[in-house]
């Protein structure tokens, strides 16, 4: 991929992949067993109770944005590093979801106090996710 595609490609990829992203926390968050790690207010550990008690939908907005963004960069850079593999869309898909798993994990362990089973409904939900948003990059991409 030349260097001048890379310029275009990559802010058009992350903008598509933060709006998908955007629209699955709108849908997912609906059910406690597939909202993403990062909304699990109610499960909010220690001092980050009182930040949260604030204005709850206000919060849960400006992270589900901010969170939306920085997945968007993240998948768009890793689509344009993945450009010549075979399966580009399963490459993808697989680092998304291992980071989603990581990211979502270390989370819980810092920021959460949720039950095992909504925290295990919350990291499995984001593996599809995590193949929908990679296979919209990739289609986007072309």
């Amino acid at each position: 991929m030349s260097e001048r595609t890379l310029r275009t490609r990559v802010p058009v990829t992350a903008a598509i992949a933060a709006a998908v992203h955007l629209g699955v926390d709108a849908l997912a968050s609906r059910l406690p067993g597939t909202t993403p790690p990062y909304l699990l207010l109610d499960h909010v550990a220690g001092p980050f109770r009182d930040i949260v008690a604030l204005d709850r939908t206000t919060i849960a907005i400006a992270v589900s944005i901010a969170a939306s963004g920085v997945n968007g960069l993240i998948t768009a850079t890793l689509a344009a590093a993945l450009d010549d593999t075979v399966r580009p869309v399963r490459s993808l898909g697989l680092l998304l979801s291992g980071l989603w798993v990581l990211s979502g994990g270390l989370l819980a362990l810092i920021y959460l106090s949720a039950p095992l089973a909504v925290l295990a409904g919350s990291l499995a939900a984001g593996i599809p996710r995590s193949f929908l948003v990679a296979w919209v990059a990739e289609r986007m991409r072309r």
